[in-house]
Formats: structure tokens, sequence, C-alpha cells
């Protein structure tokens, strides 16, 4: 039992080294590239660093995905494929419309992909949620707090969208346009907050993922926190100060960062499957429980 348990151990800071160095390596690559890029091709930098980050994201939930195709969570993960991949496509186009007219594509055919790919992460988190061994209090408390917050952010931005409604003397179809993406967001962001705010708190149990381990779990539900939050804030200047969002270094900061908590999490679904199939590890995780 020492041996096993040494083993695990053992597993364990090899899968912790190579996830720090992934996830690093990552950071530098994406999110640095967005806070150091500056002159003339600072947008198309940034943009393209966020391109990247989630490509990174998609590709390990593709692998993630093959790799449970014999086991139990395959269509979860394979939804999550999918929204990441519609994301990628999304990030990849705003970065080319960007670069093509010099304007925020916003709205725009990019958000078809980014709307759709809500719908396949959702699907993802709330199987993860239903999996979950958390007793119900924990998440009943962790639910109330997100649907109120939610609910906080949803007030504000109805009052922000009837102030701009206002503002128009003669709203054009664009208008209503930028008016209901502004508020599609935000409420479509809080949707996946609930199961997130939910995933963080079960994270601190030993046994709290069906389908991933205590890491994996913080680590994509903090990558989803982070992107609502970004796409909170970018809603919010688009409908009070649409100038502002010219600059857009912070809100890539935290696209490309949320896409490198999502890709760690995945690689370590990854590691956590590849040491699974170890005998040494299977014997010590059989006696353990």
């Amino acid at each position: 039992m020492v041996s096993g348990q040494a083993t695990t151990a053992m597993t364990m800071r090899r899968r912790l080294t190579t996830l720090a160095a992934v996830l690093a390596t990552a950071a530098a690559a994406s999110v640095l590239a967005v806070l150091l890029a500056s002159g003339p091709a600072k947008d198309l930098i940034e943009n393209l660093a966020v391109a990247a980050a989630s490509s990174f994201a998609s590709a390990m939930a593709v692998l993630a995905a093959v790799s449970h195709r014999k086991r139990p969570g395959f269509a979860p993960f394979a939804a999550l494929a999918a929204g990441f991949a519609l994301w990628s496509i999304a990030e990849a186009l705003w970065a080319y419309l960007l670069s093509a007219t010099g304007e925020i594509p916003f709205p725009s055919v990019t958000d078809i992909p980014y709307l759709a790919g809500y719908v396949f992460v959702a699907i993802f988190l709330f199987s993860l949620y239903r999996a979950l061994h958390q007793p119900f209090e924990n998440r009943l408390v962790a639910v109330v707090a997100a649907v109120t917050l939610e609910a906080f952010f949803l007030n504000f931005f109805l009052i922000q969208v009837v102030e701009s409604t206002l503002g128009f003397s003669q709203p054009t179809d664009g208008d209503w346009l930028l008016l209901a993406a502004s508020l599609a967001y935000p409420l479509l962001d809080g949707i996946l907050l609930v199961p997130a705010a939910v995933l963080i708190i079960a994270g601190r149990d030993r046994r709290s993922g069906g389908l991933m381990g205590r890491l994996s779990l913080v680590l994509l539900a903090s990558g989803v926190v982070v992107f609502s939050v970004a796409d909170t804030g970018f809603s919010y200047f688009a409908l009070t100060d649409f100038a502002a969002l010219q600059d857009e270094k912070m809100w890539n900061a935290l696209y490309a960062a949320s896409y490198v908590l999502c890709a760690g999490s995945l690689l370590s679904v990854l590691l956590e499957a590849r040491d699974g199939q170890k005998p040494g590890i299977r014997k010590a995780a059989a006696m353990r429980d």
C-alpha cells in the first residue's frame, strides 16, 4: 500500500510539473503577447494571440473527447469540443475582420459562432454539475449566490439598454442589433457562471467531480469566470463608450487567460486519463477507495 501511495504521489508530481510547464508556456505565448504588443501591428498581434489561445483550448477539448470515446463522459466532452471549436472560429474571424476593416467587428458575423458556442459549453458545464458528488446544500448556496450576482448585472445592463435606447434620436437597425448583442452576452455568461461557481466550490471536495479531477474542475471553472468577466466588461463598454473598445488590450488579455486556463484544465484531464491506464496507479486508486 505504501508503494502504491508513493507511486500515486510521484505521478501527481509529474502531472503537476507537466501542467505547470505547459500553462506557463501558453501564458507567455498568448497573454504576454497581448500585454506586450505595441506599434502599428498591435491589434493584429493581440487578436492573433487570442485566436491561438482559443485554438489551443479547442485542440485540448478534441483530444479530451477522443480519450473518452469508449468511456463515460464522451458526449459532454464532445459538446465542449464543439463549443471551443466554434469560439476558435469566431476568434479567427474577429482577427481577420478587424485587420481587414480596421473597425471593431461588433456586432458582426463573428457573433454567430460565438453565440452558438455557448450552447455546447453550457451542455458540458451542466453535465459536470449533475455529476458532482458534493452535498446539495453547498450547491444550493453557490447557485443562489451566482444567480443573485447575475440578476444584479442583468438589471444593470437593462438600465444601460434603456438609457442607450433613449439616447438614440432615431434608432437604426444597427443600433438595435448592438443593443441585442450587448445584452445577449452577459445573459449567456450568467448561464455559464452558475455551474462554474458550483464547480469552484466543489473543487474543495476530494471526490467532487464524476468526470474531472479537482484541479481540472477548478481550472475550467476559473477560465469560465474570467471569460464571463471579459464578456461582461466588453458588452458594458459597447453600450456606454464604444470608442473605448478601440483599445482591446485588457479584454484580449482576459480572453487569452480564460482560454489558457480552460486548455490547462483539459490537459489535466488528458494526463489523468493517461495515468489512470497505468497498473500501479489503478491499483493504488482501488486500494484508496
